[in-house]
C-alpha cells in the first residue's frame, strides 16, 4: 500500500489531512446549513474561502453525503466531512466552466471557485477505505 501512496502523493497537485483547516470543501453550504449557521458566520466564511482561494489552496468534495456516522459508526468533525485519519490527493483541479450547466451555480465557493472540477484520491489505512472522486460545478 505505501509503495501506491507514494505514486499518489508524486503525482497530486495538492495534499491535505481531512483535519486540515486549508481546505476549500465544495458545497460545504450543506455542512453550514446543517449547522444553522448566521449571516455573520457566512461573510466569515465566505472571507475565510476567498483567503484559501487567494492562497492557491485546491477544492475538494464534501463528503457529507457518505454519512459516516449512520452507515459506519465513525465520527466526522473534519470540514471535508471525512474520519481523521483520511489523506486526500487532489489529483486535478481547474476553475472555470468546464460543462454546460443545467442550473446556476448555488455553492458556497469564492469566486475564483465558482465555476471547476476537481477529482482525487481520498485514502484510510486505519479504516481500509480508498475513495475516488470527480466533481464539476
Amino acid at each position: 500500500m505505501q509503495t501506491i501512496i507514494d505514486s499518489i502523493t508524486d503525482l497530486s497537485l495538492k495534499v491535505y489531512n481531512a483535519n486540515d483547516e486549508n481546505i476549500l470543501v465544495l458545497n460545504s453550504s450543506e455542512s453550514l446549513k446543517s449547522m444553522g449557521i448566521s449571516k455573520n458566520e457566512y461573510r466569515s466564511h465566505m472571507n475565510q474561502y476567498n483567503d484559501l482561494a487567494a492562497k492557491g489552496e485546491l477544492p475538494v468534495p464534501n463528503f457529507y453525503f457518505l454519512e459516516f456516522k449512520n452507515f459506519y459508526g465513525i465520527e466526522t468533525n473534519s470540514k471535508c466531512m471525512l474520519p481523521d485519519d483520511f489523506q486526500i490527493y487532489v489529483l486535478d483541479a481547474k476553475s472555470g466552466i468546464t460543462y454546460e450547466p443545467r442550473k446556476a451555480c448555488e455553492y458556497l465557493m469564492p469566486e475564483k471557485w465558482k465555476n471547476g472540477f476537481t477529482k482525487g484520491i481520498a485514502i484510510s489505512l486505519k479504516y481500509k477505505m480508498v475513495l475516488y472522486w470527480f466533481a464539476t460545478w
